[in-house]
């Protein structure tokens, strides 16, 4: 950026950023897929549903379910909602870097979570508070930048920031 921008806001995704949920979505798609005599791994799990969009479809079709791939994603919401409301691990350091960033900038939540599984987790772990915005699946893919009144240039910005802290935590070292 260059010089009089200005940081209006930062946006977090919260699946593995600020929370750890990803083994309880695994764990709610295992605890459905059981009821059919079936057992998700882990490693087919990331394959067909973390690294590629469609892993309902993708185990309706495997497996060939007796239903389809809004029935699985139904019957595991209801499961992954049992999950998230016993406890959800914040990532390390998150809640320490939204409250030192809270005071200087707008700060917001931006996840393909349901509006109830977001507010289920920040309200547990209370985040809630230190956030001004939550957007959630179904949003308009606008809606953040204005909810936050933040332009385009910032979030760049936090992309790249994204990226450094993601090496530095790889290498098991402090951003910066």
């Amino acid at each position: 950026m260059s010089g009089g921008d200005a940081i209006l806001g930062v946006c977090f995704d919260l699946d593995g950023t600020l929370v750890d949920s990803e083994r309880l979505q695994w764990e709610a798609y295992r605890r459905v897929l059981a009821d059919h005599g079936i057992d998700i791994g882990l490693d087919e799990y990331r394959r067909h549903f973390i690294a590629v969009a469609g892993g309902a479809e993708y185990a309706c079709r495997r497996y060939a379910l007796p239903f389809d791939a809004a029935t699985l994603r139904l019957r595991k919401a209801a499961v992954y909602h049992e999950l998230i409301a016993a406890g959800v691990p914040p990532m390390p350091g998150a809640r320490a870097c939204l409250e030192r960033l809270h005071d200087r900038w707008r700060l917001a939540v931006v996840t393909n979570s349901t509006r109830a599984e977001a507010t289920t987790i920040l309200d547990r772990l209370g985040l809630t508070a230190l956030l001004h915005a939550v957007v959630c699946q179904h949003a308009a893919v606008g809606l953040p930048l204005q909810a936050l009144a933040v332009d385009q240039r910032a979030v760049e910005v936090e992309a790249h920031a994204q990226d450094r802290v993601t090496a530095a935590h790889g290498a098991r070292e402090r951003p910066p």
